[in-house]
């Protein structure tokens, strides 16, 4: 069969035969198709489509749950789970979109997501400059003359030595500026 919804005929006796009734011909004679009582020309083929998109729901109901029970196994969440979990309730309003209105629909709560997202980006972000896990300008700009001391120190004796630190310089001053 091409159409996984294309009708076949079946014998009068089978269990899963359509189940429509035609008031003059009588009862289907095509065999219904799994998961309906009746055939793809009467219709099973929406049962068969509304039982699958109930299943894919359930699925992505427990995938989500079980995200949420693999963050909760710890006794309190890092900002970083926090993170995943409102990411994991964006992509399920996107996926949730079929249709011009649903996005329509979806804009507000989605932005409000993103907007949480952010927010929560920004506390780990202060969080993390406060416990010292960023470095500060002047720690970066230590940390370059270091960087410089040693290579000068280690290729100090090469005929191009100069012009080599000067390159390794500059670039470290490109790389310092652009993450400004």
């Amino acid at each position: 069969m091409g159409n996984k919804y294309e009708t076949e005929p079946c014998e009068p006796d089978d269990p899963n035969r359509c189940q429509r009734n035609h008031p003059t011909r009588g009862q289907c004679t095509n065999r219904a198709l799994e998961g309906s009582t009746y055939c793809a020309a009467h219709g099973g083929n929406k049962a068969v489509n509304v039982a699958t998109k109930k299943s894919l729901e359930r699925y992505k109901i427990e995938k989500f749950q079980a995200t949420i029970d693999q963050v909760a196994e710890g006794e309190s969440k890092s900002l970083a789970d926090e993170i995943i979990l409102l990411r994991l309730l964006i992509q399920e309003r996107f996926n949730g979109i079929d249709t011009a209105n649903d996005l329509i629909l979806q804009t507000g709560p989605i932005s409000n997501l993103i907007s949480k997202v952010e927010s929560i980006i920004q506390s780990a972000h202060k969080l993390e400059k406060s416990m010292g896990e960023h470095l500060s300008k002047t720690q970066l700009s230590t940390f370059a003359q270091c960087v410089v001391k040693a290579v000068t120190d280690e290729l100090g004796d090469l005929p191009d030595a100069k012009e080599r630190i000067s390159r390794i310089v500059t670039q470290i001053q490109e790389a310092m500026n652009n993450g400004e």
